[in-house]
């Protein structure tokens, strides 16, 4: 190792350090190499962002600690992990000053604690309650994900204001094996789980539904125990949102809009990280209020507004060797038609699944899912082969697909896109692909951009929906922008929650058809 520099040195390179005030926010002073692109709190922590020469940097400054207080904090929270009581330890928040003045008293520096309460208060719920040093990146609503790759590296994120920079270093690092294991031990108990040697690969769920994969060790991991969160949002994006965002559309949403309600079969297609996930939450807010869904996942992501909603979750074994009946996603398809849904979603499908959702979409149910792929051309290839094995005449059941992606914009900038809708149009003896809308990478722009447009395509699903309702072209092309227009006034009107939207799409059902059903 001579000559070498010390890895964690290397984690920190380009991290300057920082001082703050015995005051929570008083006293601050943080320096970080290079342009500081933004600051804000998270909780008594404060957060910058940087970009240093294309590289960047989060730095989560959390309240100082003196060499005594970190002895008298480690002393706490060993007396607080030994005595307190199974009800204290269920919800420790609940007593957590008496449990903390209590045992800083047994300790014998009870006024060292009173001077600053909430300094250790801070400390001591970031340890029984929360996260440990990945805390703050929990806690900040900014971070889609967190990743490990091992210990003596930086621990790094993606930010939803800075996608133009990738994965962004953290000054969050683990130094050694035992204090990676340490604290991924800890996610896991919040999980209701735990990772052995035995069972080296975990997939599991916080309490708060954030998605957790954990390599444990150096069995299956050379650089030993790792993990990635994909976390969850507090607040599901709505519609309005991703047309202000510029993701979709107000006419391609009208489309979609119609299509599921005339209980229509919709793929959402793309890569991980591509939005597939909340785009369908955002296209199931527009199901009737007053319709049965039915959602199946192995991960409950999904989050309606609708009265009648049968939320229906895979049950598996977390842990690679351990034993249990398994409840697979293709049961809970096929329970749902006992069910009788008008909708039935499904999360993602990987496997037999889809088979029995597009045989449940045969039975008449509106049908929505996700598939992980980047195309059209390759979601059939997918389908057609082993686990999918979904036969040529059963993919015809299928309406559309809508494929999405990041793409890089000006400056650098990754924002997420609906590239393009493509109906499949069923003939004798196989089908047709016909694309809808298209998206514009030069202008950032979608087409057909008007309603009558999309009517002269005059393919086999928009005709469909006019025998359904009985309607002409001319009708047919008044509703799309009507909906069109509807979907534009919640976006002015800035209704950019989804209990919001669910409320306005309430309305426009009662307006349009006297109630809602």
């Amino acid at each position: 190792m001579s000559g070498e520099e010390d890895p964690i040195q290397r984690a920190l390179s380009g991290f300057s350090l920082y001082t703050l005030g015995d005051g929570l926010r008083q006293g601050t002073s943080i320096a970080v190499v290079g342009k500081e692109l933004e600051r804000y709190e998270v909780g008594p922590a404060t957060v910058v962002i940087a970009n240093d020469g294309g590289v960047g940097r989060y730095v989560a400054v959390e309240p100082s600690l003196t060499e005594r207080e970190k002895e008298r904090l480690s002393r706490l929270l060993d007396h607080l992990f030994m005595s307190i009581s199974p009800e204290d330890a269920a919800d420790p928040s609940k007593r957590l000053i008496p449990n903390m003045v209590e045992a800083a008293r047994s300790l014998g520096f009870l006024e060292e604690v009173t001077r600053s309460l909430q300094k250790y208060e801070y400390y001591v719920k970031r340890e029984l309650k929360g996260y440990g040093r990945l805390d703050v990146l929990m806690n900040d609503f900014n971070i889609e994900d967190i990743k490990c790759t091992g210990h003596g590296r930086p621990v790094v994120v993606l930010h939803k204001n800075h996608s133009e920079l990738g994965w962004i270093r953290t000054n969050v690092v683990f130094p050694t094996e035992e204090d990676a294991q340490e604290t991924t031990q800890k996610m896991l108990q919040r999980c209701g789980t735990m990772a052995t040697n035995a069972m080296p690969i975990v997939d599991a769920r916080t309490p708060t539904n954030d998605r957790v994969a954990v390599r444990w060790s150096t069995d299956v991991s050379m650089t030993g125990t790792a993990f990635t969160i994909r976390k969850f949002p507090a607040e599901p994006m709505p519609i309005t949102a991703l047309v202000m965002l510029n993701t979709v559309s107000p006419l391609m949403v009208a489309y979609l809009w119609l299509m599921l309600e005339a209980r229509g079969f919709a793929l959402i297609v793309g890569p991980t990280g591509s939005g597939k996930t909340t785009f369908m939450n955002t296209l199931a807010s527009l199901i009737n209020p007053n319709a049965a869904v039915c959602t199946i996942e192995d991960n409950p992501e999904l989050r309606l507004s609708h009265d009648v909603w049968d939320q229906l979750t895979s049950r598996h074994s977390y842990s690679i060797g351990q034993s249990g009946l398994e409840i697979t996603l293709q049961d809970l398809v096929k329970h749902s038609l006992r069910l009788t849904p008008d909708f039935v979603i499904v999360g993602e499908v990987r496997g037999e699944e889809v088979a029995a959702l597009i045989n449940s979409a045969a039975s008449g149910h509106g049908a929505l899912t996700s598939l992980h792929s980047d195309s059209v051309q390759n979601v059939m290839i997918r389908m057609s082969a082993p686990p999918m094995l979904v036969p040529t005449g059963n993919m015809m059941l299928i309406w559309a697909f809508v494929v999405m992606n990041r793409v890089r914009r000006e400056h650098g900038r990754v924002v997420r896109r609906v590239l393009s809708i493509t109906e499949l149009d069923p003939r004798k003896g196989g089908f047709d692909l016909k694309e809808m809308f298209t998206y514009n990478m030069v202008d950032d722009t979608f087409s057909p951009a008007a309603p009558e447009e999309l009517v002269r395509m005059k393919t086999e699903r928009l005709q469909q929906v006019m025998r359904l309702f009985g309607w002409d072209e001319k009708q047919l092309e008044t509703e799309l922008g009507e909906r069109a227009s509807y979907i534009e006034m919640m976006v002015a009107n800035k209704l950019l929650t989804l209990s919001e939207v669910g409320e306005a799409v309430r309305k426009f059902y009662i307006r349009k058809y006297g109630l809602a059903g």
